[in-house]
């Protein structure tokens, strides 16, 4: 099961290697650590460029947070729940 969210969030990230990597993030109110990081991918290219993340947080639930190389945002944009 997914839900479309497409909120801004908090984000703490590590940037190594020429690489870009969430640790944890804050969406309504509640902080999650991202146990795992499950792929990443970019659309777009100079400031249009967005990175996307799929990110586990615990064993059943997982999101889809991207960053956006022009504004320098962060959001998250589906939350997938296992059941």
């Amino acid at each position: 099961m997914y839900e479309e969210i497409h909120e801004s969030i908090d984000v703490i990230a590590w940037f190594h290697d020429r690489k870009l990597e969430p640790l944890r993030f804050r969406w309504k109110g509640r902080a999650y650590k991202v146990k795992s990081l499950n792929g990443s991918w970019k659309l777009g290219s100079g400031r249009t460029e967005i990175h996307h993340f799929s990110v586990s947080v615990s064993a059943t639930k997982c999101f889809e947070i991207t960053f956006d190389v022009g504004d320098f945002g962060w959001k998250v944009e589906m939350l997938f729940l296992e059941k």
